[in-house]
């Protein structure tokens, strides 16, 4: 009974562990997005400026 117990919390770890690389990784993607959206608007906004 205890192997079992520790097994699925061992298996439950490992949901958790995948769930949260796939979030930061999905994080990465966001931050990536919104750095080069920032920059294009920085751009676009200095053309702007200039006008």
């Amino acid at each position: 009974n205890n192997e079992l117990g520790i097994i699925l919390m061992a298996a439950n770890m490992n949901k958790l562990a995948k769930m949260m690389a796939n979030l930061t990784h999905i994080f990465g993607w966001i931050e990536k997005l919104s750095r080069i959206f920032q920059r294009k608007w920085k751009m676009r906004l200095s053309l702007f400026s200039d006008i």
